[in-house]
């Protein structure tokens, strides 16, 4: 019998902070989901007469990704931030489970969310998506 575990991790409790030091807003507070989500692109490559091939290129982007409780006029508002910022490269630190340690930091693209929803009910969950800048870095603890 193995003693191998199977091993998880619950996102929370956790932070996510857009923009540095002197501007920096908080969205923990008001995030019910968030992911930061991969896309490759990889070029097919040539295969020459010999029958050698010439491997195609590889590229990596990434988004940050969720949902967050719309919150437009309030204190502190995630929506306020994200229309006032929209087009705005700032950095950003997301850490999805604070007992893990890990930290992920970069540079994204702000963009407004969606704005109002149906009448007479709260508007809970608005998305939203940013696209990241350049290299996404993983931080370990002790590391």
């Amino acid at each position: 019998m193995s003693n191998k575990s199977i091993g998880t991790t619950i996102l929370g409790p956790g932070t996510l902070t857009l923009g540095a030091n002197t501007s920096m807003h908080t969205m923990s507070n008001q995030v019910t989901s968030v992911k930061l989500v991969p896309k490759v692109d990889r070029e097919k490559g040539l295969t020459v007469l010999s029958g050698l091939k010439k491997g195609g290129a590889r590229s990596e982007s990434w988004t940050l990704e969720g949902k967050f409780l719309f919150d437009l006029g309030t204190a502190e508002s995630t929506s306020d931030y994200l229309f006032d910022n929209r087009g705005q490269d700032v950095p950003f630190t997301f850490t999805p489970a604070t007992a893990r340690g890990t930290t992920f930091t970069g540079t994204l693209t702000v963009e407004s969310a969606e704005i109002g929803g149906d009448v007479d009910i709260d508007n809970l969950e608005v998305d939203f998506s940013f696209e990241v800048q350049g290299d996404l870095t993983k931080n370990k603890p002790g590391g």
